[in-house]
């Protein structure tokens, strides 16, 4: 029994080598360009995200301690709702996250398909 799941972990594990090998096989230029294309569009979005959810933050913040100014110079003032504000630019700031994973996990993509098939800078630019 033990000789058996030994067999079936062995094949399985040469059957996802062999996978993981036939998809970097057939890799060229114009799919290098796509990757990088892709990583630069999720770097810009992770970034206006996080630049996005910090103002609103800070925004709904600020109009949260002027109207708590207010309320103590005039106690008949009426308060704004900022918790909008500062939730949606919580969130947006955690939105950015999984598009700073997408860039790390591209960017590992792209350096390791150059280190598998070298090409000169003249030929991506170039060509």
């Amino acid at each position: 029994m033990k000789l058996f799941i030994l067999m079936v972990f062995i094949c399985f594990t040469f059957l996802s080598s062999k996978s993981q090998s036939d998809s970097l096989r057939d890799f060229n230029k114009f799919e290098y360009d796509a990757i990088v294309k892709k990583q630069k569009n999720a770097k810009v979005t992770a970034y206006i995200f996080t630049g996005a959810g910090i103002i609103l933050t800070v925004v709904g913040l600020a109009n949260g301690f002027s109207d708590a100014a207010s309320y103590l110079f005039n106690r008949n003032y009426q308060s704004r709702n900022v918790l909008p504000l500062i939730y949606s630019g919580i969130g947006l700031t955690f939105a950015s996250i999984p598009f700073y994973i997408r860039t790390i996990k591209l960017k590992h993509k792209a350096k390791l398909l150059l280190q598998r098939y070298p090409v000169a800078f003249w030929d991506l630019h170039n060509s």
